[in-house]
């Protein structure tokens, strides 16, 4: 990501909602714990501040999905003219299917959805840091 920064950021930031956002610190300490599945990519930002952190954008692999009977209806056939496959409006209420959990992993995404996934050790960890702007739910599987 390139641009312009402007404001104080939180350990963790999420705007837009799918868009996750480390201060370095808070990449460090997550490494440094030994969570597993964080891609940290520097993001190339300009800002007024001289003493702004450096923010890393985290990469989701979307490896996880959707429990099927969660997404039924939401659920768009594929393209008859370019055909770009079926897809889906995210559903209200949402699980993920159990067999496609990633193991050992902190942080993954979901194929075909933005949310990003991260485990109760990825939310204790961040959260030694500071208040940050970021609600975490839970998101059962089935």
């Amino acid at each position: 990501m390139v641009g312009t920064a402007r404001g104080k950021f939180g350990p963790i930031t999420c705007d837009p909602p799918w868009e996750v956002v480390l201060r370095e610190d808070a990449v460090e300490l997550l490494k440094s714990e030994g969570l597993t599945g964080i891609i940290a990519v520097r993001m190339e930002l300009k800002s007024r501040r001289s003493n702004m952190p450096a923010l890393y954008e985290l990469e989701k692999r979307p490896l996880a999905k959707l429990h099927p009977d969660c997404i039924g209806e939401w659920k768009t056939p594929a393209c008859t003219l370019c055909g770009s496959p079926e897809s889906f409006a995210l559903p209200p209420k949402r699980w993920l299917l159990r067999s496609s959990i990633p193991e050992g992993l902190d942080v993954f995404g979901i194929e075909g959805a933005n949310p990003c996934v991260v485990s109760e050790r990825f939310v204790e960890v961040v959260q030694r840091l500071g208040p940050a702007d970021v609600i975490y739910r839970e998101l059962p599987a089935q």
